[in-house]
């Protein structure tokens, strides 16, 4: 794999994680091997998705877990 893709992929994994100086230091590198504008914005997209997606995973996870203890009387 060549070095741009691992970048863009490494970019996506820091939007994914949500770590705000990984975000910023693949962005430096993806700019210092002149990737495109359009390719950069894409592995943030992906990232941003993964990252939803995880979060409506979790969600539902929580939520399952909390359907097992009962309601409390209002």
């Amino acid at each position: 794999m060549d070095e741009r893709t691992k970048e863009l992929i490494a970019l996506g994994a820091a939007v994914a994680s949500g770590c705000h100086q990984c975000i910023e230091a693949h962005i430096a590198k993806c700019d210092q091997l002149e990737l495109s504008h359009q390719d950069v914005a894409d592995a943030v997209e992906v990232g941003l998705a993964a990252r939803e997606r995880a979060r409506d995973a979790t969600k539902k996870d929580a939520e399952n877990m909390l359907g097992h203890y009962p309601q409390e009387a209002a």
